[in-house]
């Protein structure tokens, strides 16, 4: 039985109608909490491939980018940060825009992950079919090119009567690669457009539970750093952590309720 944080070992099953085909007796998927470790050991000889997200870390890509060892292909994926509308001071939607405008996604997909991610303005991936259909209307609100509009948010941020003596947590797995530097960046964005923000380190196991990384979210956690890489190839995969029902179901992370969206999910 598997234990978290142990290896998961496949081995060829020679019952399989297509056993010939298969050409490894064994494989073996070892958990390798920090990347400098995982890279350690790939350059030793003791793993032999691993995923970049926690293979290294982000601040080493460059020098892998130059390896002719280092494969880069694209992932159906997107990363975002929920925003807990069960909380009072994140209820209206101009303080909740503020905080989407006042995020720089360039600066992010640039300088800390490094990895050819794209700054969109949409949950959807551009890589999903029809991206560019789900995304209509979306560069109206927020910059196709990932750009912050910090004046904008301010203005949301007045309109909406925000105090600045406020202060949100933003929750994050603190064991995930390069985690905490974007939650650095999103601090620093949304401070300087007049937010204050305390970062709160979490271990992925406490992170998985449910109140934090699975819903319903506790009242008391503001802002959510996670990602979410396909099931299947559809803007549907995506839109369902918005979905009201999967509140309870613990996809909805957002505690996002909304009739007019659930009735055109």
């Amino acid at each position: 039985s598997y234990k978290p944080g142990g290896d998961i070992v496949y081995v060829k099953n020679d019952k399989y109608f297509g056993a010939d085909d298969v050409k490894l007796e064994k494989l073996t998927f070892r958990t390798v909490a920090e990347p400098t470790t995982a890279a350690a050991e790939f350059e030793r000889g003791r793993l032999d491939t691993g995923i970049q997200n926690v293979m290294f870390d982000s601040a080493e890509i460059d020098k892998w980018k130059g390896d002719d060892r280092f494969l880069s292909g694209e992932t159906v994926g997107s990363q975002y940060m929920y925003i807990n509308t069960r909380n009072p001071e994140l209820s209206d939607p101009k303080v909740r825009q503020a905080l989407a405008l006042a995020i720089n996604r360039t600066d992010i997909t640039e300088n800390i992950t490094k990895k050819g991610d794209k700054p969109t303005n949409i949950i959807v991936p551009p890589a999903v079919p029809g991206s560019e259909v789900w995304g209509e209307g979306g560069q109206d609100f927020i910059s196709s090119d990932g750009s912050p509009n910090p004046d904008k948010a301010k203005e949301l941020l007045d309109e909406a009567g925000w105090e600045e003596k406020e202060t949100l947590n933003l929750y994050y797995v603190s064991d995930s690669g390069n985690a905490g530097a974007i939650a650095e960046q999103i601090q620093a964005n949304l401070g300087h457009g007049g937010v204050k923000v305390e970062l709160k380190p979490t271990s992925g196991g406490v992170f998985s539970t449910t109140g934090i990384g699975i819903s319903p979210v506790k009242a008391d956690v503001d802002l959510l750093l996670q990602g979410w890489i396909q099931d299947y190839l559809d803007a549907q995969d995506w839109y369902q952590l918005f979905y009201s029902k999967n509140v309870d179901a613990g996809l909805n992370n957002a505690n996002y309720v909304s009739e007019e969206f659930d009735k055109i999910y």
